[in-house]
């Protein structure tokens, strides 16, 4: 996923991290394979997110993903 503005590498990377530690396993392989098909972060990727593994109150996760 690339974003047309410049991202900080380690703030992302650390969020990535923190969202991938928080979530359970079925999330995370279901994220993987939206986050693969997503060109950048906008709303249609946040519902991609939510829509691929429901639950477990994972919009706060998907906004987290793509507001960093």
């Amino acid at each position: 996923m690339t974003r047309a503005t410049t991202r900080d590498p380690e703030t992302f990377a650390e969020t990535i991290a923190a969202v991938a530690a928080e979530l359970p396993d079925g999330h995370i392989a279901a994220w993987s394979e939206a986050l693969s098909a997503a060109g950048a972060p906008n709303q249609q990727v946040e519902a991609a997110l939510i829509d691929a593994w429901p639950g477990y109150a994972v919009a706060s996760h998907a906004r987290r993903l793509v507001t960093v």
